[in-house]
């Protein structure tokens, strides 16, 4: 049975790019959180670190999908950081991924990954982007034969201009 809190949860957050996750929360804790989202197939794509001064959790929390864990307390922030920045370059590849899976004419998987990339970059108002990625998944949802090439090519451009900054 999905609850009215288990439904907003969804709702908010596949707009994100990446989650930093205490274990522990009133309601919903963590684990339930990690759950929820690793049955969720558009969830399942947003990178989820752990903290938590519970260094047993952090079995658990990799087998239920989290991407990374730190152990609390935290005493070098620039860790965090660097987990942080890797952990959104990780999410970032979706577009190779997706290029990938359109020469492979796996429109399907193609599809979903699209729609998580444009649902990261208009969340973050990356209209150039957004854009073409946009055109690309509504093109799939279609399952319009097209040559997605010139739009994969654009969005790799505005990526590489946005990450040159």
């Amino acid at each position: 049975m999905v609850t009215g809190e288990v439904a907003v949860c969804r709702n908010c957050l596949s707009k994100l790019s990446l989650i930093i996750l205490d274990l522990h929360m009133p309601k919903l804790d963590g684990y339930s959180l990690l759950e929820i989202m690793h049955s969720d197939p558009e969830l399942r794509r947003i990178p989820v670190i752990v903290l938590t001064s519970e260094k047993e959790a952090e079995v658990k929390s990799l087998q239920l999908g989290a991407a990374d864990f730190i152990t609390k307390p935290y005493e070098v922030p620039e860790v965090i950081q660097a987990r942080v920045t890797h952990s959104i370059e990780l999410a970032d590849r979706r577009l190779d991924q997706l290029e990938n899976q359109i020469a492979d004419n796996d429109l399907e998987a193609a599809f979903e990954t699209a729609h998580a990339l444009k649902g990261m970059y208009a969340n973050l108002s990356l209209d150039p982007l957004t854009k073409p990625v946009s055109e690309i998944t509504e093109m799939l949802r279609n399952k319009t034969d097209a040559d997605y090439s010139q739009l994969l090519a654009e969005a790799k451009k505005q990526f590489t201009a946005l990450t040159s900054l």
